[in-house]
């Protein structure tokens, strides 16, 4: 599907804007071009595009400042960072064209999400980090990535 095509497009400014993406896009680009890396949060395709929650709820803001403030300050979690970034954008496009997107987001919500913030809130971050870690093992197996 052309971006023009596609929910998220919109002109601004006199120039095509993917809101999902949060980029400039011309209307003949594809969504599926852009998923080799770069933008494209599965968790925020999930539960804010999927779920319809608010992009600066509790727990997209608990899951950034676990990522900005312990993960990024870590050399020991860089290649969590980085597979983030190269698989995060194939995940979010093969999840959104799911046809049962809707129940692997609330699965992944109520089984991984919420419980991992729970983790962070309790100061337990290796714990967080495993089960973030099966939370990607299981979403690579689902989409044979």
């Amino acid at each position: 599907m052309a971006c023009r095509d596609c929910t998220y497009f919109e002109v601004w400014k006199g120039e095509g804007y993917c809101n999902y993406w949060r980029k400039n896009t011309p209307g003949d680009d594809t969504c599926q071009k852009d998923t080799s890396g770069g933008g494209g949060c599965y968790i925020t395709t999930a539960l804010c595009g999927i779920l319809g929650m608010e992009d600066h709820c509790p727990v997209m803001e608990t899951l950034r400042g676990f990522r900005e403030g312990t993960l990024r300050g870590d050399p020991r979690y860089a290649p969590i960072l980085a597979e983030y970034d190269t698989v995060g954008p194939r995940i979010s496009a093969r999840l959104w064209a799911d046809p049962e997107r809707e129940t692997v987001a609330l699965r992944l919500r109520e089984d991984a999400i919420l419980p991992i913030c729970g983790l962070i809130q309790a100061g337990c971050a290796s714990e967080a980090v495993a089960m973030y870690k099966g939370m990607v093992v299981g979403l690579r197996d689902r989409y044979g990535l």
